[in-house]
């Protein structure tokens, strides 16, 4: 199994955390689901605008309204 401290151990990255934020940003890439959780997430939690919220989810302002109806939350 591959370890986070390989990739800087082989000089691929200068830190764990490099290795993290890189491979997190290729997730979210990928898994566009997770990426609107997680705005949604922030919505809720951090109280960000709904602009802000889908501009996370890389969703329009409109799309990104109906998702939180979706999911009972009042925009």
């Amino acid at each position: 199994m591959v370890r986070v401290q390989d990739f800087v151990d082989a000089r691929l990255y200068n830190s764990t955390d490099d290795v993290v934020q890189d491979a997190l940003r290729h997730l979210l890439r990928v898994r566009g689901d997770l990426r609107i959780q997680l705005a949604v997430h922030h919505y809720q939690v951090e109280e960000i605008s709904l602009a802000k919220a889908a501009s996370l989810a890389g969703v329009s302002w409109a799309q990104m309204r109906d998702i939180l109806i979706e999911q009972g939350i009042q925009p």
